[in-house]
């Protein structure tokens, strides 16, 4: 709503324009200016008639400030923008797995642990496992397959299931029973592992997971009678 000051020039103003009254250019000029709340703005018919626009009580400063205040924030958020972090490896590193495995480039897959081994983590291991588990023929004979097999082994034995989520788990065993992996080291290890940590996994895993992984186990008739009788209980 307008405030009384501006409605009440804005009136007179148009009164003075519909009655034909030739307004004073400079005295109604002074007016308008030495308010802070409205614009003047000169009509088609010539300088010495105005229309007072009034700008809801708005100081002129204020909208500057406004304005450059905007402004500012636009830079800001283009200089933020220009900033913006890369992938965390593990990210695109997983991105990169997964691309191949729907490719069926395994060997290539296995080639990203030799090289870079050192960056890898359980995201990274059962990404690949999974991956590998999907591709109709991987020579399990091949040097690079079985050092990456190993290593998966290793990490498990050495950090224990802690360092793997269920899913990550449920991933690893469903691959490693579609591989026919049954009597390699590392899956002894993870089967060893689901055993004994049966209950944990069952309460924290997804019914998904619980059944990709009771599925591997059935599938390579590998017996985990604690495993079964945790499913059961839940």
């Amino acid at each position: 709503m307008l405030s009384h000051y501006p409605r009440r020039t804005a009136v007179a103003v148009l009164k003075s324009l519909h009655s034909g009254t030739r307004t004073s250019s400079f005295s109604f000029l002074s007016t308008c200016c030495s308010r802070t709340d409205g614009l003047p703005l000169f009509t088609a018919a010539g300088h010495s008639r105005l229309i007072y626009i009034p700008l809801l009580g708005k100081p002129a400063a204020t909208l500057l400030d406004r304005r450059r205040s905007i402004s500012s924030s636009t830079t800001i958020l283009q200089a933020h923008a220009g900033r913006r972090k890369e992938p965390k490896p593990t990210f695109a590193r997983n991105k990169k797995i997964s691309e191949l495995g729907r490719k069926g480039k395994w060997k290539e897959m296995i080639l990203i642990h030799e090289k870079e081994k050192e960056g890898f983590n359980n995201v990274n291991y059962a990404t690949t496992m999974s991956q590998l588990g999907r591709i109709r023929f991987v020579d399990h004979r091949d040097p690079l397959f079985r050092a990456f097999l190993d290593d998966l082994g290793n990490q498990v034995e050495v950090q224990g299931l802690r360092w793997l989520q269920v899913q990550h788990v449920a991933n690893i065993m469903h691959a490693i029973a579609k591989m026919n992996l049954r009597n390699e080291r590392t899956s002894r290890i993870l089967f060893s592992q689901v055993e004994e940590h049966a209950e944990k996994i069952v309460k924290a895993g997804k019914p998904q997971h619980i059944s990709n992984t009771v599925w591997a186990c059935a599938t390579l008739d590998v017996e985990s009678p604690n495993l079964f009788a945790q499913v059961e209980k839940h």
